[in-house]
């Protein structure tokens, strides 16, 4: 197995997300038609490889281009809480 250095791994991994993102304006392009503009942006901002996979499901059973944005703005990562100091 060839040894991948940090940055061809980095590399990768955009790759893969960016093919992602592209599988999912696909899919909704091909159920819906023209897709908003701002949903695109929303996608393509989107650098979560997993919160993408769930994108590409929704995309593929969603009703309709408005409720996949709601469904995105529901899908939102959540911020890591710090733990409260106790004194």
């Amino acid at each position: 197995m060839p040894y991948v250095t940090s940055v061809e791994r980095v590399g990768i991994r955009r790759g893969a997300v960016r093919s992602s993102r592209e599988a999912v304006i696909q899919v909704l392009e091909t159920r819906f038609g023209e897709v908003p503009a701002a949903l695109i942006s929303a996608i393509n901002a989107m650098d979560d490889q997993a919160r993408l996979k769930r994108a590409l499901k929704e995309a593929v059973l969603t009703q309709s281009p408005e409720a996949f944005q709601r469904l995105l703005e529901t899908d939102r990562p959540q911020r890591p809480r710090l733990p409260s100091k106790t004194s």
